[in-house]
């Protein structure tokens, strides 16, 4: 009967000597092959998901530099075309001068001697008067 009794230990007793006899055998490296297997698929996993959300980050972040990058052409085409439409209009009177400023340049030089002469003339103010008149 003492025999049976030995034989019917708890099972935690049961299993402390197990794992002491067997700490050398094939009974403690029971689950290393399953954990190295799952550390291995979650260690593709990690590495698979740490590409995707990278991958996105990166395309968010290209699209952006492209969007102030186009901004920032479209800018600079604006400025273009108002400095090509100001140049042009500083081209125009230079190139053809309207008819109206040629009279108005005739006019100042033929009046210019007339001006000159009246000035002069201090003494008779009545006479420059006329001939002032006269000219015109």
């Amino acid at each position: 009967m003492r025999q049976m009794q030995k034989l019917r230990r708890p099972s935690y007793q049961r299993n402390q000597a197990g794992q002491q006899r067997s700490a050398a055998g094939a009974a403690g490296r029971r689950g290393r092959a399953v954990n190295v297997l799952v550390t291995i698929g979650w260690a593709i996993v990690a590495a698979v998901a740490t590409w995707g959300l990278t991958l996105i980050h990166a395309h968010a972040t290209i699209a952006r530099i492209n969007a102030r990058w186009r901004a920032e052409v479209a800018h600079w085409q604006d400025e273009t075309a108002r400095a090509r439409e100001y140049a042009a209009q500083l081209a125009r009177p230079a190139a053809q001068p309207a008819a109206g400023h040629r009279q108005g340049q005739e006019y100042v030089v033929q009046a210019v001697p007339v001006l000159f002469r009246a000035s002069c003339q201090v003494t008779e103010p009545g006479a420059a008067a006329v001939e002032l008149t006269e000219r015109t």
